[in-house]
């Protein structure tokens, strides 16, 4: 059993701007106020988010919720509602705790199946989205929580939303005809007479199950709530590399059903995760490996550019001459490394996406499961970062929780003084520095960006809880859990 959240915070533009006394008069402070979100980036802090679920693998009899983890820094009224289904609930939040509703797989997911069972064609499911809000900021998590198998993802408030998103899914191995273990990603509009273009991606033997090959394009309109569900169809076959494009911002979730990373190692687990669009992409990302495992992680690296050079650690490894697309084309596979696990600087020349497949647990012999997890890029790393673990006290929870921190160090290689960590306490955010927890400042990257080092750093988390970690110098935090069973969970923030 695994589980794993993953956050994002868009890039942070801070413009300088020089105002003489002429033109101070001209600067129009409502069209400045209209268009601040825009100017100072997104988060996934806000008032209104439009979520789904994708299909899991079920077990007959057993436990199979579907989880929304709330938490906000006030009292406020959070409202689900899913409109195609007449489904409304409506809870308080308690500041800095969360709270949480439970949905079943009928209300939560377009459609349920069996591994035994083919996924249905491509689909619009009118108002099948699960809508949450509230008049004051929350953070939402959606967790796909079953007996035996679990992921989860942070979802992106729709100020968050964009048009452009790139699919990193992985494939469906199961025989072709006996059981259908495939890849989905969903797309969820928060507004009327949203046109949607889908274009398969893939590799050369790929298709979906409404037909579409790689270079496909298809288009459909979707209204406020609408969920389109597309889906993989057929063994090896794959949506990573598959391009959307909307006329107005959606969400998107990739998922796979019961995912074998890699594909002949044993034992598979759901993943999914939420998309991030192509506008808050980066240059440079920071690869950690998984705590506890003896072997690196495989890797995905996309791009939206033709042309675009990919390197590891300095050194380049090819120029991809596609924006998205087939894979070796627009997107390349990898294991993230030969050797032992360490950390490793991946960057392109254009922005590029990448993502982190965990594999399963007979690749090292480590009790692990697969899970995905979106890399930040360090055009995002923030100042301070606040999240919660997306669970709650004495609920079915995970027994581990810890940190790992992506941080610059000081020109000796320690830790910050002003690296701090703080948890609730009676109500409150109680601060500590980092090196009070542990002075060891982890494992180094061996190369250096902007001239600065990095180190990355595992804490264990005192349970769950929200948490708040804060630095003078911009840095990346993600979360990883064990599970009841004993299994690794992941999960990655980053939360202003």
């Amino acid at each position: 059993m695994k589980f794993k959240f993953t956050a994002l915070i868009a890039i942070l533009l801070l413009t300088c701007f020089v105002v003489t006394s002429s033109s101070a008069k001209d600067l129009n402070l409502k069209e400045f106020k209209k268009n601040l979100p825009e100017l100072l980036g997104s988060n996934n802090v806000g008032t209104d988010f439009w979520v789904t679920f994708n299909p899991c693998w079920e077990s007959s009899g057993a436990k199979n919720d579907l989880k929304l983890y709330v938490s906000s820094g006030v009292v406020t009224t959070v409202t689900v509602e899913i409109p195609g289904k007449g489904y409304l609930r409506q809870q308080k939040t308690v500041a800095n705790d969360i709270i949480e509703f439970t949905l079943t797989p009928a209300l939560g997911q377009c459609y349920r199946k069996t591994d035994m069972q083919a996924p249905e064609p491509d689909n619009v499911y009118p108002g099948f989205g699960v809508h949450v809000y509230a008049p004051q900021p929350i953070i939402v998590y959606g967790v796909t929580r079953y007996q035996y198998t679990s992921d989860s993802y942070l979802a992106l408030p729709s100020s968050s939303l964009g048009k452009d998103y790139v699919v990193a899914s992985w494939c469906d191995i199961s025989d072709f005809g006996m059981q259908y273990l495939p890849c989905y990603t969903a797309v969820v509009s928060p507004y009327d007479n949203n046109r949607v273009r889908f274009t398969m991606g893939g590799t050369a033997g790929s298709r979906t199950a409404g037909g579409l090959e790689p270079g496909e394009t298809k288009s459909y309109t979707l209204w406020k709530g609408d969920v389109l569900l597309i889906s993989s169809y057929g063994q090896r076959s794959d949506l990573s590399g598959s391009r959307i494009k909307a006329t107005k911002p959606v969400s998107v979730l990739s998922s796979n059903f019961c995912a074998y990373v890699p594909e002949n190692t044993g034992y598979c687990d759901y993943m999914c995760e939420a998309e991030l669009p192509t506008n808050t992409w980066g240059t440079e990302y920071h690869y950690t490996p998984i705590f506890g495992r003896l072997r690196n992680s495989i890797i995905k690296i996309f791009t939206k550019e033709a042309g675009t050079s990919i390197s590891m650690d300095g050194v380049k490894l090819t120029t991809l001459k596609t924006g998205a697309g087939l894979e070796n084309d627009g997107w390349i596979r990898m294991r993230a490394d030969v050797g032992a696990p360490r950390p490793i600087v991946y960057s392109g020349d254009k922005p590029i996406y990448v993502e982190q497949y965990n594999p399963g647990q007979s690749d090292d012999n480590i009790v692990s499961d697969p899970f995905m997890l979106i890399l930040t890029p360090l055009e995002q790393y923030q100042r301070e970062i606040i999240f919660n673990t997306p669970g709650i006290k004495g609920g079915f929870g995970f027994t581990t929780n810890y940190i790992n921190l992506v941080f610059r160090a000081n020109d000796d290689g320690s830790i910050p003084s002003d690296l701090e960590f703080a948890q609730v306490l009676g109500g409150e955010f109680v601060w500590k520095p980092v090196m009070s927890i542990d002075p060891k400042p982890g494992l180094p990257f061996t190369v250096k960006v902007d001239g600065k080092t990095y180190f990355s750093k595992t804490i264990l988390l005192p349970g769950d809880g929200v948490y708040k970690i804060r630095a003078n110098d911009p840095f990346a935090c993600c979360t990883r859990r064990f599970g009841k069973t004993g299994h690794i969970a992941s999960a990655s923030d980053m939360d202003i």
